[in-house]
């Protein structure tokens, strides 16, 4: 999942190399190379001159950088203790209570730990052993654990559950360390009420979106469903499930992905625009 943006500040979250076009490859005409490559060009340019999309609704986090560190003594503590010369940084253990030097940083141990919550907002329970369970919030996670404590396909902004892999959790460490402050990001969706078949006095009828949803953000409340916007990560598959269409994606709004489509494929030949503008418009009508 890309990482929020920050209010008035562009962020590049992937840059594309190189683009294939799908007139790419019809080597061996000098003349219609160079017709094509003067397409390109000229897709390339439309490409620029479309105006920004619609402003739409957004979600704000705040972070302040206290950084919850889980997992076994060997695994989390050389990466606690890199971070906390930057970060305020609470190391939770999930092995055995052996003798450890002293730090500068909370170490608790535990024998279970449960986390939900996005940036800003986690919030984790534990449990040492003979002691009752305590709780305490966080702003960011690495889960250093055999198992993502949170078992969503989409992670939830602030959560970095790397696996592993040593390169995958020194990219993670380096992250985390520019993970504070203020961070927007699109709300993603818009929900009718009236439309949905959720529920109907207490008995469930359709469920498909709350099932589909790969963020977890989507649950039931009562006859409606409710969405949760700082977990909605936007991919829209809750509206290709919904048949009454209560919910939809409002970034991007599809007439700007089908307006965008069209100023793309104007300068192509016919026959090129036809093929990439019906792709593009049928996912646009997806979503």
């Amino acid at each position: 999942m890309p990482p929020p943006f920050r209010p008035g500040r562009t962020r590049n979250i992937s840059k594309v190399k190189h683009e294939h076009s799908i007139l790419d490859g019809q080597a061996g005409d000098p003349l219609q190379e160079r017709r094509n490559a003067l397409a390109k060009t000229a897709a390339i340019l439309a490409a620029d001159a479309i105006a920004p999309a619609e402003a739409s609704a957004s979600v704000t986090y705040r972070s302040s950088g206290r950084l919850l560190v889980v997992g076994t003594a060997v695994q989390a503590l050389p990466r606690a203790d890199l971070l906390a010369a930057s970060l305020p940084v609470t190391a939770v253990l999930l092995d055995g209570e052996g003798e450890l030097a002293a730090r500068a940083y909370p170490v608790l141990h535990a024998r279970a730990i449960a986390v939900a919550g996005w940036l800003g907002a986690f919030e984790a329970r534990w449990q040492a052993p003979g002691q009752a369970a305590q709780q305490a919030s966080f702003d960011l996670v690495l889960d250093l654990c055999p198992s993502p404590l949170i078992s969503s396909h989409q992670h939830p902004h602030g959560y970095y559950a790397p696996g592993p892999d040593e390169a995958a959790r020194r990219a993670a460490a380096s992250e985390l360390l520019d993970m504070i402050g203020d961070f927007e990001k699109p709300k993603y969706f818009s929900y009718k009420e009236r439309l949905c078949a959720h529920s109907r006095n207490e008995r469930v009828g359709c469920n498909a979106c709350v099932e589909i949803c790969s963020a977890k953000a989507i649950s039931g409340n009562g006859d409606r469903i409710k969405v949760n916007p700082y977990l909605c990560a936007g991919c829209g598959a809750c509206t290709t499930v919904c048949r009454p269409a209560p919910s939809a994606t409002t970034s991007p709004r599809p007439r700007t992905l089908a307006a965008a489509s069209r100023r793309r494929c104007a300068p192509m030949s016919m026959r090129a625009a036809r093929i990439r503008y019906c792709c593009c418009t049928a996912k646009a009508a997806r979503r």
